[in-house]
């Protein structure tokens, strides 16, 4: 199994360290716990959303973040990976916690095959790295739900990676269905914030041409790429309470919140509660993996029976966040899993 400083030392090659800048690979969180028990025949790496789109329409879209330089670099760390995989293909198994695409930002008014084919194009190296050379898992987002509608992508809902006996099991899944705005918010409260997120919807273009359910759907949550990065790790003293418990896994869909906790915690009790509601169906989730908020970050926290619980927010790679007081970066985030060892690395230092 590769380790932790075989998949830091492939990054850092891949981005050499500049004399007098930032490290080109800086850890943004860490929770090292034995207790977990995780499964540990593979590392695991978590690629958290891309948000890609047609090259037509990131220029037209003023304000988007996902530059010619981050598609380089997403393209650099990927294949740092890949090179790792080739050496050994039983030893990564890699994740896209959904959002590869950025459907509801798409302008082009195809059907929704269409779409995604068009979005793909522009972005082959990045496709084919994903898809051929890593055989990665693909997750179907909120901005991208279609894929897991589409026969050709098959994008998962969620994956249960069972642990060794006794041990823990880890969830994989985008996290808009940990998110209470998502779940209750009023199509209408969303359309509204459609018109008004300048460059999220453009003003050349009218309100009454953009899809009705895209427009409504658009995830608020985006901006958050903004705040800072650290602390890294969190710790979750109340876990809650646990809702009704059901026969099979549809709850995952149907899961809200109204709690709005502290923003190093955030979506720690939904996950707790699903962590609660799967034991009762046999499932002893420890580690729940995520992407969605566009905020890295790890909270460390505990079942209601007792036994550790950690969520991994694996951040994004498209969008902005900085550490600190320090300049906008690019928010190159990946989450990596090896053991009991879980991080986030931050990749690059690329200005926006």
């Amino acid at each position: 199994m590769l380790t932790h400083g075989q998949i830091l030392g492939a990054l850092q090659e891949a981005f050499p360290q500049q004399e007098g800048a930032q490290p080109s690979i800086r850890l943004v969180g860490r929770c090292l716990e034995p207790a977990l028990a995780l499964q540990t025949r593979t590392a695991s790496v978590f690629v958290p959303d891309l948000h890609l789109l047609s090259h037509a329409d990131e220029a037209f879209y003023a304000r988007y973040h996902f530059t010619a330089g981050q598609d380089e670099d997403l393209q650099k760390a990927l294949s740092a990976l890949a090179r790792l995989r080739d050496a050994d293909p039983w030893s990564l198994t890699v994740y896209q916690l959904g959002d590869l695409f950025d459907f509801w930002r798409s302008r082009g008014g195809r059907d929704a095959k269409s779409e995604v084919d068009e979005i793909a194009a522009s972005h082959p190296e990045i496709v084919d790295l994903l898809r051929d050379r890593l055989e990665a898992h693909v997750l179907a987002g909120n901005h991208d739900y279609v894929c897991h509608l589409l026969s050709e992508w098959r994008a998962a809902r969620f994956f249960l990676v069972r642990g060794p006996s006794g041990g823990g099991d880890t969830l994989v899944l985008h996290g808009d269905e940990l998110d209470w705005a998502e779940k209750l918010a009023p199509d209408a409260f969303q359309a509204w914030a459609v018109q008004q997120a300048r460059g999220v919807v453009a003003p050349t273009q009218s309100f009454d041409a953009v899809d009705r359910d895209a427009a409504a759907a658009v995830n608020r949550s985006v901006a958050a790429g903004d705040a800072p990065i650290g602390p890294g790790l969190a710790v979750y003293e109340d876990p809650g309470v646990v809702g009704d418990v059901r026969d099979d896994l549809s709850f995952l869909f149907d899961l809200a919140s109204v709690s709005i906790e502290d923003g190093k915690t955030r979506f720690f009790r939904q996950a707790e509660r699903l962590a609660t509601e799967l034991e009762k169906l046999g499932h002893d989730v420890r580690c729940v993996v995520m992407g969605h908020t566009h905020g890295a970050r790890i909270v460390r926290g505990r079942r209601q029976d007792g036994r550790e619980l950690v969520l991994v927010d694996c951040g994004a790679w498209f969008g902005s966040s900085r550490f600190g007081a320090q300049p906008k970066i690019a928010s190159a985030q990946l989450g990596v899993i090896v053991g009991n060892d879980l991080r986030i690395y931050q990749v690059g230092a690329r200005e926006v």
